[in-house]
């Protein structure tokens, strides 16, 4: 117990617990989980999650490395990779520019250690499958080339966790709020505020 709080680790929450029908007051916030766009070859043995990447470094083999999504994640992983493991990445992102979601502040710095480090951005440009021995991209103009890469770090964005949010709410609407990722997407910080003001409203 910390200041009276019952802290219950790994313990796993369906909706059904007598508790949540006792208590007064439900907070409730599961997270994200990487989204996985249908991409021919996603699954191959040569492509990883941006968060398998930062959990476990010795899963990127080799020295050409190329994360798929030029946003903060994806940015940081790139940064991490090539600044501190001297390795070859490109960035491939859809859209016209990378790091729309990063905070306006950091941006500047950024995208210049992220050219000291030699990281190469390819903008405008679609993943259309992933190859043993790289991926496939479709560029603006239609034309498709190769980029070579001996791993592939998918990081095409999150989404939330929502199958007990979910069974929760529809059991106890009146007395459930939903914090974090499960409320809305952001950054690690917005979800801690979340749940700060919720922890303090009650």
């Amino acid at each position: 117990m910390i200041l009276g709080v019952d802290v219950r680790l790994n313990t796993e929450i369906t909706g059904d617990e007598s508790i949540l029908e006792e208590c007064d007051n439900i907070i409730i916030g599961c997270g994200a989980v990487p989204v996985t766009p249908p991409i021919p070859g996603i699954d191959g043995n040569n492509v990883i999650s941006i968060l398998d990447a930062h959990r476990d470094p010795s899963l990127i083999k080799g020295e050409k490395i190329v994360i798929c999504g030029g946003g903060a994640s994806g940015l940081d992983g790139a940064l991490e990779i090539a600044s501190e493991m001297g390795k070859k990445v490109t960035v491939v992102e859809m859209l016209p520019e990378c790091g729309k979601d990063v905070f306006f502040i950091n941006k500047i710095t950024l995208f210049t250690k992220l050219a000291e480090n030699g990281v190469e951005l390819m903008t405008n440009t679609k993943v259309v499958s992933i190859e043993e021995n790289g991926l496939t991209v479709e560029k603006q103009d239609k034309t498709t080339e190769t980029v070579l890469a001996d791993t592939v770090i998918s990081a095409f964005g999150m989404k939330p966790v929502l199958t007990t949010v979910d069974a929760v709410k529809a059991k106890y609407h009146l007395k459930t709020r939903v914090v974090g990722d499960s409320n809305k997407l952001g950054k690690i910080g917005e979800a801690v505020r979340d749940g700060f003001y919720a922890a303090t409203s009650l």
